[in-house]
């Protein structure tokens, strides 16, 4: 009599996620949450691994690993000045990914105000995108003074021109420091939604295989919606009401209890989680939104905000010297000493 197969399915690898965390806020973010997620021991989550990549050691902790980052050479800093250090970024962009390897996954993670990480970040997903790897981006935008609001819409505009460039959908979750949502509260949120795709992309949800995610990020392949910048949401528990303009979902659920949506959408994924956290428990079934036409909203408030604050430097009476008067200059003899 033929013996019984008892042996098991053997499951595939768990997915690998490299984050770049590019710039101080990036490298500054990314350096919380390295012990709480990279090498992420439970099985709900991809082994997930950390890469900083900057134009300065200021931002670095004495801890962070040297092998993990990527410091730009001959340079010290951007001082918030996006063009500073552009061509020298773009220049060295291939040596990045050849040092710092990317994974099945890949998130970079930058401020959108700032001069280093604002150029690094779309310089990396633009050639992480060209290979065909799927990416998705985490960006902080700041809008405390005209120059940060002003790099974060050039930053924006930047992801968007690599989407037109290249003929490819460009994903990206945005967060914004202001008196609603300050420095703190922001980075606890990218510090979760690190943890959601932590979960999507661990290759252990049930029903969802790498096609399944790569069709999800890459909706082109599956809608009717072209390439371009589309905005990446999250919602715990339920899609929230007034959510629009959706192009494509990937949902996570906890059984096959969840079997649709309340609404009709293009493209819509399902995986359930084995073996979910308890942490992560409360807030399933997760939806993974990609939406569009949300950052036309966002890049015409930031517009109004840069054009308001331009106005008022520019209005600003200014004298040359302020303090000098004509009887200092005479006593000064032509020195610069007011005597």
């Amino acid at each position: 009599m033929e013996q019984q197969e008892t042996s098991t399915i053997t499951l595939p690898e768990k997915g690998r996620v490299m984050i770049y965390a590019c710039g101080g806020a990036g490298v500054s973010i990314g350096q919380n949450c390295l012990m709480k997620y990279v090498g992420q021991a439970a099985d709900a989550f991809a082994n997930v691994s950390m890469s900083f990549i900057d134009t300065s050691y200021s931002n670095f902790k004495s801890d962070t690993p040297r092998s993990s980052c990527y410091v730009i050479e001959g340079v010290d800093g951007s001082g918030g000045l996006r063009a500073a250090n552009a061509p020298e970024i773009q220049r060295r962009t291939k040596d990045i990914l050849q040092r710092l390897r990317p994974l099945d996954f890949n998130i970079v993670l930058s401020s959108g105000g700032g001069g280093s990480g604002s150029v690094i970040a779309p310089a990396l997903t633009e050639e992480l995108l060209k290979r065909k790897l799927p990416t998705v981006v985490l960006l902080v935008g700041g809008t405390d003074t005209y120059q940060r609001a002003e790099n974060t819409l050039k930053t924006l505009k930047s992801y968007e021109m690599v989407a037109r460039n290249n003929d490819m959908p460009v994903c990206l979750y945005y967060q914004e420091n202001s008196e609603v949502t300050p420095i703190k509260i922001v980075n606890q949120n990218i510090t979760t939604v690190i943890s959601f795709l932590a979960a999507v992309f661990s290759r252990r949800n049930r029903r969802l295989d790498l096609a399944d995610i790569t069709n999800w990020l890459n909706f082109p392949t599956v809608t009717s919606h072209g390439p371009q910048l589309a905005a990446l949401d999250f919602h715990t528990n339920e899609i929230n009401e007034g959510v629009s303009d959706i192009i494509s979902v990937l949902t996570i659920a906890e059984d096959e209890s969840f079997e649709a949506l309340p609404f009709k959408c293009e493209s819509h994924y399902i995986g359930y989680i084995e073996k979910a956290p308890v942490t992560m428990s409360a807030t399933l079934p997760l939806h993974c939104v990609i939406r569009t036409n949300s950052f036309k909203q966002i890049a015409g408030r930031l517009n109004s905000m840069v054009e308001e604050l331009r106005e008022t430097r520019d209005a600003r009476v200014t004298s040359a010297f302020g303090i000098i008067a004509g009887d200092d200059i005479e006593s000064s003899g032509g020195s610069s000493l007011v005597l």
